[in-house]
Parts: structure tokens; C-alpha cells; sequence
């Protein structure tokens, strides 16, 4: 019977100790990891910074400024696909055609 127990007890001694080397091993590739995400993330940290600061600064800018803006290049893109439209539906000069009836066809 001591001999079965013995027996037992060394199998699974060599049992925790294949499992001691897999997280052995493991930890290593862990902290391999943990490393290299050190470094990476030191090097990304000025831009995320550059970036919140410059995020902070367009928040500071008032809003009517920001649709004023937005609004001018709105407006700029619009004349830009109306001359494409006239162009495309050879409308010229002479010919006069509101924008809406120019959508339309």
C-alpha cells in the first residue's frame, strides 16, 4: 500500500513539475511582452498627448466660429459639383438654370 502512495506521490511530483516549467515558460513570454508593450506605449504617449492637446484647443474655439467655417466650405463644395453638374448636363453660360432644377436632371 506505502508503495502505491509512493508511487502516486512521484507521478504527480513529475506532474507539478511539467506544470511548473509550461509557467515557467509562459512567465517569460509574459514579461517578454510586458516589455515590448512598455516601449510601445512610451512611444505612443507624446503624440496621445499632442493629440488631447490639440483636441482641448479646438474645444476652446467657439462654435460660432466652427460653423462659420464649416459653412464656407460647404458652400465652396457646392459651386464646385454645380459647375461639375453644368458641365456634365452642358449647360453654358448663356443658358440659365437654377441649382434645383440642375439636381433634378
Amino acid at each position: 500500500m506505502v508503495g502505491a502512495e509512493q508511487e502516486k506521490v512521484s507521478k504527480e511530483k513529475a506532474f507539478a513539475n511539467d506544470e511548473q516549467k509550461k509557467v515557467a515558460v509562459i512567465a517569460e513570454d509574459v514579461g517578454q511582452k510586458q516589455k515590448v508593450c512598455s516601449i510601445e506605449l512610451a512611444k505612443a504617449e507624446p503624440a496621445l498627448l499632442a493629440a488631447k492637446a490639440a483636441l482641448d484647443t479646438l474645444n476652446k474655439v467657439s462654435t460660432s466660429q466652427n460653423q462659420v467655417a464649416i459653412y464656407g466650405v460647404i458652400e465652396i463644395a457646392l459651386k464646385f459639383v454645380n459647375k461639375c453638374l453644368r458641365r456634365i448636363v452642358n449647360v453654358h453660360w448663356p443658358d440659365k438654370i437654377i441649382n434645383r432644377k440642375l439636381w433634378n436632371k
